[in-house]
């Protein structure tokens, strides 16, 4: 099971604002760690979030904390998750831009409408095509859990793994393959493509993508070996953020 979170700064003009919506006491340890974690994780790859653009680190505070992970989380640089092999993988610009190319290439040889590619604890990798009518996140929730009770129901029969499923629907019908223990593509494509032609695409487009898969496999397991985040916080260092906040 794989979850995806991401780290990466945002804007001076946020952070500020964060900052000053705060009272007066902080955890200076706790942020600083929290706001290197993208270049300890990045291996300096990009240029890390700084103790923050010019606010001392003693007038940060709880909410203002909660303003720098906000925006730790919804920028979209660069992605770190935990992946089945029990590693936790980084995902690079360049090998994001891979996985896009090839996204991007079976949406148009299968003349479908959306390519979702998604890591099996629902979180969206990459989707690339006709999409804006959907959900993309409630999407890749329900393809997750699907290919989840659909794996408890092949074990049932004595079966590993039902890898594939087809839904067919009037107007759209949706295809899923499990590309590996850590990612499922999610084809969606209307009667102007055929479930054939999906079928003959996708099985070359997996191929290249559990390649990109096992590359971020391979290099994750080397750059992030021992990797613990938090291991400068201290239980003082957390009695010392909370304890006049409640």
């Amino acid at each position: 099971m794989t979850s995806l979170s991401c780290f990466a700064p945002q804007s001076k003009n946020n952070l500020r604002r964060a900052a000053q919506d705060g009272a007066t006491r902080a955890a200076p340890r706790i942020v600083a760690v929290l706001l290197s974690l993208p270049q300890r994780l990045l291996g300096g790859g990009f240029r890390a979030a700084r103790p923050p653009f010019g606010i001392p680190l003693n007038h940060l505070t709880i909410p203002a904390l909660c303003g720098v992970l906000a925006e730790l989380r919804d920028a979209s640089v660069q992605t770190g998750y935990e992946g089945s092999t029990g590693v936790h993988m980084i995902l690079y610009e360049d090998e994001h831009r891979r996985l896009n190319d090839i996204c991007g290439r079976l949406w148009r040889d299968a003349l479908a409408t959306a390519i979702f590619l998604i890591d099996p604890s629902g979180q969206l990798v990459s989707v690339v095509g006709r999409y804006e009518h959907l959900d993309t996140t409630a999407m890749a929730s329900l393809v997750a859990g699907s290919v989840a009770a659909t794996t408890g129901l092949a074990q049932l029969f004595g079966q590993e793994d039902f890898p594939t499923h087809y839904h067919e629907g009037t107007r759209e019908h949706l295809y899923i393959v499990k590309i590996s223990d850590g990612l499922v593509l999610a084809v969606v494509f209307e009667e102007s493509s055929s479930l054939g032609l999906v079928r003959l695409r996708v099985r070359k487009a997996a191929e290249k993508l559990e390649a990109v898969y096992n590359d971020i496999v391979a290099r994750s397991s080397t750059e992030t070996k021992g990797f613990d985040p938090f291991a400068d916080i201290t239980e003082e260092d957390i009695d010392a953020f909370f304890g006049d906040s409640f």
